[in-house]
Parts: C-alpha cells; structure tokens; sequence
C-alpha cells in the first residue's frame, strides 16, 4: 500500500484517487496531468494489508483539500462500512467509481443458476445506496471526479444543442442514445426569435445548426435565444473556431452570454488550436468545456446519475407497512415446517400458499399423483387448463419438457399427464415426480410477463429484484435491484428503470399495465423478507402483469436454517 500526496497542478479544483492496481493508479495520474486536474492525494491499496475502501473514504472526506473522491476496484468487500462511510463522504464530496462489470456469458451464469441474480445490477444498487456514480471506464474516473468537483447543478435532462458548424450538432443527438439525457423540444417563440436570426442555409430545429453566423453577433444573440428556452434545463454550445477571425475576440461574444445563466451550460471548442485559445475564458466564466461532444454527454450523464442518486436517498425512509389481509404467523410456521424437514427448495404450490397469506395474488394450482386425480382437478378449475410436473430435483420445469399449455379436455389432459412423466423420466432419471401441478390457462395476451423475488446476498443482505421476463428478458436482460428500505416511491422507481417500462405504458391499442398492483406485489415481497429469516431466495416466474392487474403463474421459495 502507497499513500502520498499527489505532484499539484495549478488548478483550483483537488480530486483523490483511490485504486487497488498501482499500474492503473499510474495511469490515472498521467491522465489527470493530461487534463490539467489536481490531485490532493494518490492512495494504492493492497487488500492483503487489511486497509478497506471505507477507511480511506473517511480519512479523506475531512480533507478540506479534496473536492472530489475517484475510486478504481475490482470488488467490494465490506459493504456494510462502505454504506457507512459514503454517508459521512456523499453529503460534502462526490465519489466517483469504477469496477469491471461482468462478462456477458458469466451474467448468464450467474442468471441460470442463481434465479435471474445479476452482479452488475446489484452493484448497481449498493453505488445508488451510497451515492456514488459509477462510470464506464478507468479514464472516465478522472474526468467525472473533476467535473463533479465543480459540484454543477442541472434542473433536468432536456438538452438544447446549439452548433455554429454544420454536422456536429447530430454527433452530439447521436451520443445521447441510450443515456439519461433527452433533445429539448424548443418553444415555439424560441424557433420564431432563431429564424429571425438564422442565414437561409441554417436549420431551424433542434439541434440548432447556426452555420454561417459562427463569426457574428448573430451567433452569440442565438445562444442568448436558448438560454432563454423554457424548454431546455441544459445548454450545449458546439463551437468550431472560423478561420478568419480572432479567436477570443468571437468566443468572448457568446461566453458573455452564458455567463450569467442559471442553466447548466456546457461548451465543446473544436480543434486543438481553439481549445487552448478558448477554454482559459470558459474556465474564468464557470463554464464546463470539452473538446468533444461524446465527452460533453457523458459528463452530463454521469451528473444526471448523481443527481438521481440524490433524488433516491433523499426520499423518506419508510418502510412498507404490513396490509390487515397478510397472515405473517401462518407463513412462519409453514417455513419453519420446511427448514425442519431439511427441504431447501418448496414445491410449487406450498410456494404459492405462503404468497397467497401475504395476499399476493396467486393462479389457483391443485396437485394430482395420477392421470384421474389431474383430470379431476382439470374439471374443477375449468378447462383450458396447464400441467406441470411436480419435483424437489427439478428447478427448472421448462428445460425438462415439464409444462404443457392449451390443455382443452380430458383426452389432451390425459395425453400431457403421460408426456410429462416420460419426459421427466428421460430428462431427469433420478428425480422424483410424485404428480403434476393443475392450474388454469390464463389469457396473457394483454398482460407483460416480469419477474418478481428477493434474495439474501451474503455480502449485501437482503435485496429486491424486478426483471422482463419470457423470451424478451433473456433477450435484453433487463434487471434491477433495489436495498431496504423499501417504499412505494422506490417501487416505482424500479419499474420504470426497465427497458420495457415504455410499452408497458401503453402502445398503440394495447392498454397500459396496473402499476399499482405491481407496486403491490413488490412491497408485500418486501415485507416477506422482512419478516422471515428463513426465506433465502423467493422468485415469482413468471409474475404476469396487465391492465387488470397481477397474478403469480409459478413461484419458488428457497429457505434456510437460521441460527
């Protein structure tokens, strides 16, 4: 382990750099001093000697030297002090850090046999507890903690992208893809004062093309336009030096106007000539400036993942407070009766049961040993029907041939019965199948297939997940976890970081989904692993979710013994 006070460059702003690699740490210093960025102290750890991430985090948050705090792990250990001392260190500086994220064919893995688990997504989760930004990469530590050091404020994510060069304005729009930020949509008073103003081969659109007005008073009175948008909480000023004329002189007409916004305004100078010649008077003016428009974004993004962070941590903590329908003392004996019998995974339908006294809603499921009881039960629920095979060794019935839907009538009830043994039988010859589960087809073409569950992680504790389910969710793997506590805000939080929370708002003619009820089933999943100990993982696969609200098609709750 090194600890040493960092060579200063002559900038106002320090960062701290905290990494475990000292040939990364080295590697960020040189990238500091490329950007010009202080560094009030360079720490490499080695694990081996004992120090935690937590204790540096705490000796430097009360360094008044250090304005921003940029991290680089491969893991983290003690999460539990980690949470501690990024609470004393978030409120006053922000933290910046960077883990690898894991390979795409380990997440599957990981997601075939841990029930839909995602170490990136629950990494995700404790940096969002924590207040830390996460970036993409190791270079990205240095340019996020010195921008962040300026502790800039944004009021939202619409972005009005002003250029004076054509084609750079679309590079810009192009970077913001599949980040936090969204092209402002310009007022109509706005476009009529650019028109005004706008040469007859300039664009009146967002982004706003200003070519052939980059030398003039033109181009500086369109920024002013802009800044003035009701619209836009950020302004991007892409600026490309002309040739012909002074540099500073033409930069001074539009900076001036910048100067005094109380918008978020970010600047990018083109060309390695205007940028040096430029960025000493946007630096005196407290504007943010790059020499890209990829890097313009990404900043942006990493400062809306900070502000949303902010947004998480400061909502109440309250936790979800129990429903007068749920019976807690009956799922604890019903758990309690597992863990003494030594099963570790409940079948299908004792799943549902401890669900159902939580009051989460469940598909009605009857078990059948034979091929008359199945045709019994078939009768009673009313046809069409599903049957699945029922057994402590199989955890994943599809993979064996195990389901069989659209059963219609006694003959095809028959038929799957027997399909479903021998299926059993030739995948999973020493299983035991005592029957099938019978349960009624549900009509699913308006409804989303989401998966719900909880688990305890051994280093993390409990956590709530969310994820797409079906073909689309093996597709997108699109999962989000969530730390306590848990509320209705968070809840909703979680549903609408999917990738499909877009069309499960409605699209076309297809009805938006019953949020509430999803809520719903999340919280009282909350409140089940709140109040048992002894649930280690629950999952709810498929959780079906329409505009007429939820229900659990299969469930499976795994427990343990507790000391």
């Amino acid at each position: 382990m090194s600890i040493r006070c960092a060579e200063r460059v002559p900038v106002a702003k320090q960062i701290a750099l905290i990494s475990e690699s000292a040939v990364l740490c080295d590697s960020l210093v040189d990238r500091a001093r490329q950007r010009s960025v202080g560094l009030s102290h360079v720490v490499s750890v080695d694990k081996v000697l004992g120090a935690t991430l937590a204790d540096f985090l705490l000796r430097i948050a009360a360094d008044p030297e250090t304005d921003a705090i940029g991290i680089c792990v491969d893991s983290i250990d003690d999460v539990e002090a980690l949470i501690e001392a990024a609470g004393e260190c978030c409120g006053r500086k922000p933290i910046v850090i960077y883990t690898p994220r894991t390979f795409e064919s380990s997440a599957r893995n990981i997601l075939r046999e841990g029930g839909w688990l995602d170490r990136d997504r629950m990494d995700d989760a404790l940096f969002r507890k924590c207040g830390m930004v996460r970036v993409a990469a190791p270079d990205d530590v240095v340019d996020a903690a010195a921008f962040l050091s300026r502790k800039p404020r944004v009021s939202g994510a619409r972005v009005a992208i002003i250029a004076n060069a054509s084609g750079i304005g679309r590079v810009a729009v192009e970077a913001m893809q599949d980040r936090r930020s969204v092209l402002a949509e310009l007022e109509p008073c706005t476009i009529e004062s650019l028109k005004r103003l706008l040469p007859e081969h300039g664009e009146i659109a967002s982004p706003f093309d200003g070519t052939g007005c980059s030398a003039s008073q033109r181009f500086a009175d369109a920024v002013g336009c802009v800044l003035e948008d009701g619209n836009a909480d950020v302004v991007l000023v892409l600026w490309s030096p002309p040739a012909s004329t002074e540099l500073r002189e033409a930069a001074t007409l539009w900076i001036d106007r910048c100067r005094d916004s109380t918008k978020l305004v970010l600047a990018v100078v083109m060309g390695e000539a205007g940028a040096t010649a430029v960025e000493p008077l946007l630096q005196a003016a407290g504007i943010a400036s790059f020499r890209s428009p990829q890097q313009a974004i990404m900043a942006l993004d990493y400062l809306l993942q900070q502000r949303g962070h902010r947004e998480y941590l400061d909502q109440p903590a309250r936790s979800y407070q129990l429903r007068s329908d749920c019976s807690p003392l009956i799922v604890q004996q019903t758990l309690s009766d597992a863990v003494r019998d030594s099963i570790e995974t409940m079948a299908e339908d004792a799943s549902k049961r401890v669900l159902s006294a939580y009051g989460i809603p469940v598909a009605e499921s009857l078990r059948a040993g034979s091929i008359d009881e199945a045709v019994a039960c078939a009768e009673v629920l009313r046809y069409p029907v599903v049957l699945k095979i029922v057994s402590q060794q199989i955890a994943h019935k599809t993979d064996v041939g195990g389901v069989a839907l659209h059963l219609h009538d006694a003959s095809e009830v028959r038929a799957a019965f027997c399909g479903l043994m021998r299926s059993a039988r030739q995948h999973a010859p020493d299983a035991i199948v005592p029957g099938v589960t019978v349960q009624p087809m549900i009509d699913s073409r308006d409804a989303f297939e989401l998966i719900v569950g909880g688990f305890r992680d051994p280093a993390m504790g409990p956590m709530l997940m969310l994820a797409t389910g079906g073909i689309a969710g093996e597709a997108l793997h699109d999962t989000v976890f969530e730390l306590p506590p848990w509320n209705t805000p968070v809840a909703r939080g979680m549903i609408r970081s999917l990738k499909i929370w877009p069309l499960m708002q409605g699209v076309r003619n297809r009805a938006a989904i019953d949020v509430d009820s999803l809520v719903d089933v999340m919280l009282r999943t909350a409140q089940m692993l709140t109040d048992c100990p002894e649930i280690r993982q629950l999952t709810m696969n498929p959780l079906l979710v329409s505009p007429h609200g939820a229900v659990a098609l299969d469930a499976r709750i795994h427990v343990r013994r507790v000391a």
